[in-house]
């Protein structure tokens, strides 16, 4: 039987039960993304300042199990839109294996699923996000790279700032969306 078949009700005691199950997990990951330099800032958001831009990891709890799946992004400092741009790769862990579906981001109740799962996505970010972040660091290449993974406003942004030189103002609207200072 798959975790699928397991789905349980909303507001069940094993649905609030799994959610507690995850912030687990969200804490055990955050032990160990602080020494790339990560803080947890909201429930599901993990940041880390750039003298410019914030990198991010969002780490999305499915509604149908105990799944998650990571975003990853940047945002301008002083972006002004009022949300978050989930502007880079995705991944859901899913791999398949000797011809079954496995969810490597998945967690049980049991302290070695919830452990097991932070590792799979800590070994993620340090084996996929973080060559990632490094590629899009550079402010010509999101200014003008056709993989740049900024929108049209916030090249606008950027160039403004890089113009302005005010790279480590911050705005209102980042501090709400990001819980940053």
């Amino acid at each position: 039987m798959s975790s699928f078949d397991q789905m349980p009700i909303p507001g069940s005691p094993e649905r609030k039960q799994q959610s507690r199950d995850a912030q687990k997990v969200l804490r055990l990951l955050a032990h160990r993304m602080k020494a790339t330099g990560f803080d947890r800032t909201k429930p599901s958001f993990f940041t880390r300042p750039q003298p410019w831009l914030i990198e991010f990891v969002h780490l999305h709890k499915y509604t149908f199990g105990p799944f998650f799946r990571v975003h990853l992004g940047i945002r301008i400092r002083c972006d002004d839109w009022s949300a978050v741009a989930l502007n880079g790769p995705t991944a859901d862990g899913a791999q398949v294996v000797d011809g079954k579906w496995h969810q490597r981001f998945e967690y049980a109740s049991d302290a070695g699923s919830m452990l097991a799962c932070a590792d799979n996505l800590a070994h993620y970010l340090s084996t996929h996000a973080e060559p990632w972040f490094e590629s899009v660091r550079g402010p010509q290449f999101l200014l003008t790279a056709p993989g740049s993974p900024l929108y049209k406003q916030e090249k606008v942004v950027l160039a403004e700032v890089l113009r302005r030189g005010d790279q480590f103002a911050i705005s209102d609207a980042t501090r709400k969306v990001l819980n940053v200072a």
